[in-house]
């Protein structure tokens, strides 16, 4: 995340007249505001995020099918080219993305709370055991944390760079968490299942809207 920009301002003096610079960082709001400085004029810059992936990395962990029915977000400014928007839109759609248009700042909101959130979450919890664990965690812990296998010096740039969103967004998870442990403190099995039964819901409604 923190390369864009340098990154942007070595490629900038070279491009010709009418060229697009896209992005795929899942942070959007500082770097779209500057790289559209930077690349502005006779070029178009626009923010992409395709929400595709693992926490793998590299050439060896190349999925052909990474893109397809996955979605997309485009943001879109003041300054945004139509045409330039239009063009990097096909552009994902031909590789089998599912396209949305939003601001950059409704995208660092929503990408916090679906992506940056769970990801501090399981962090947290990996963070919690001892190495003497690991013998019995079984697939409920692995899949809980999978995404703290994430590379962590990537992440820490996410993090920092939409530290105001993720920072709201884990008070708002804390308060649910405190909801959950005085259910179990009072022992109040009511509110403890209407809570389950809430993010069950929800979970069940993501799995059927994958298939």
């Amino acid at each position: 995340v923190e390369k864009i920009l340098p990154t942007l301002k070595s490629i900038a003096p070279h491009l010709k007249k009418g060229a697009i610079v896209i992005d795929v960082a899942s942070v959007k709001e500082k770097i779209v505001e500057n790289a559209e400085k930077i690349i502005g004029g006779k070029n178009h810059f626009i923010g992409t995020h395709p929400i595709a992936g693992s926490e793998q990395r590299g050439v060896n962990n190349a999925n052909a099918g990474l893109f397809k029915n996955a979605p997309c977000i485009i943001t879109k400014t003041k300054n945004t080219n139509k045409n330039a928007l239009n063009k990097i839109s096909d552009f994902w759609k031909a590789l089998g993305m599912r396209i949305y248009i939003m601001s950059p700042k409704e995208h660092d909101k929503e990408i916090s709370r679906i992506s940056h959130l769970p990801h501090a979450v399981a962090s947290a919890t990996a963070s919690s055991i001892s190495i003497s664990d690991v013998k019995f965690i079984g697939t409920g812990f692995k899949d809980t944390t999978r995404v703290a296998s994430g590379d962590p010096d990537l992440w820490t740039s996410i993090l920092m760079d939409n530290r105001t969103n993720v920072s709201a967004d884990i008070s708002s998870n804390i308060r649910i968490m405190e909801r959950i442990q005085r259910a179990l403190r009072g022992a109040n099995r009511n509110e403890l299942k209407k809570i389950l039964s809430d993010a069950k819901k929800k979970r069940d409604k993501l799995s059927t809207d994958e298939k």
